[in-house]
C-alpha cells in the first residue's frame, strides 16, 4: 500500500497553531483580485463516519466499520468561490483528501491526474478532491498553486481551517480516500499512498459498484 502517514493529536495540534485563514498567504488571486483563501467553510450533513482503524482491510466490514454506511454529505467552495457538493446524486464517486504539505500527497494528486486522462479511467465515475489540512508553516505550495501546478481538472472542495470534511469522513492519514456508491455508502477507505495499480483497481470497483 505504500507509507502511510497517520495523524491524529498531532494534526489536531498543528491545525490550531501557526495558522491564519489562507486569506494573506496565497500567492495567487481569484477573480476579484482578492488574495485565494485556501480554507472555506464546508456544510457537513448526516453522521460523521468512523474513524478509519489502524491495519482496517479496505471493503472489509469486520476491520472498517464504515463499510456499508452512509457518509455524510459535504458542500463547500473551489478556489474560485463556486459550491461543489459530494453526496447521493446517483454516481459512484472517489473522494480524495489531500494534504499540500503531505510528500505521499505530492505524489499521490499527479498519479490521480494520471489515472483521470488516461484510457483507464473508469466510466460514470466521478473523482473529487478535498484540499484538507492547510498549515502555511511547513513551507510548501499553497493548495490552490499546488492544484493549479499538477493540472488537476475535477471539482476541488476547500476544507475548514480545523479540517471537518476529513475528521467527518473518519481520516486517518494521508492521503486518505473514501469510495462512495451512488447512494453514498462507503464501499471502501484507503489510508496512504496508492500508486497507480492499486489505484485503477479501487476506482474501477468503485465504478463497478
Amino acid at each position: 500500500m505504500g507509507a502511510i502517514v497517520f495523524v491524529g493529536v498531532a494534526l489536531v495540534a498543528a491545525l490550531a497553531i501557526g495558522r491564519n485563514d489562507g486569506s494573506d498567504s496565497a500567492a495567487g488571486t481569484d477573480a476579484s483580485g482578492d488574495p485565494i483563501a485556501q480554507v472555506a467553510d464546508v456544510d457537513v450533513s448526516g453522521e460523521p463516519l468512523a474513524s478509519y482503524p489502524d491495519g482496517a482491510t479496505p471493503g472489509d466490514p469486520a476491520s472498517d466499520p464504515a463499510v456499508g454506511t452512509v457518509a455524510p454529505t459535504l458542500t463547500g467552495t473551489d478556489f474560485e468561490g463556486n459550491e461543489v457538493e459530494i453526496g447521493p446524486d446517483g454516481t459512484p464517486k472517489v473522494v480524495l483528501f489531500l494534504a499540500h504539505w503531505c510528500s505521499y500527497c505530492q505524489r499521490e494528486l499527479p498519479t490521480a491526474v494520471e489515472l483521470m486522462n488516461s484510457s483507464d479511467m473508469p466510466d460514470g465515475l466521478d473523482v473529487y478532491a478535498v484540499s484538507t489540512a492547510f498549515d502555511d508553516t511547513r513551507g510548501a505550495a499553497d493548495p490552490s498553486d499546488w492544484f493549479l501546478a499538477e493540472n488537476w481538472e475535477g471539482p476541488v472542495i476547500r476544507d475548514t481551517a480545523t479540517a471537518e470534511a476529513y475528521f467527518s469522513h473518519g481520516g486517518a492519514g494521508f492521503p486518505f480516500a473514501v469510495y462512495l456508491d451512488g447512494e453514498n455508502q462507503v464501499l471502501f477507505r484507503t489510508s496512504g499512498e496508492l500508486g497507480i495499480d492499486a489505484m485503477t483497481a479501487f476506482w474501477l470497483a468503485t465504478a463497478q459498484s
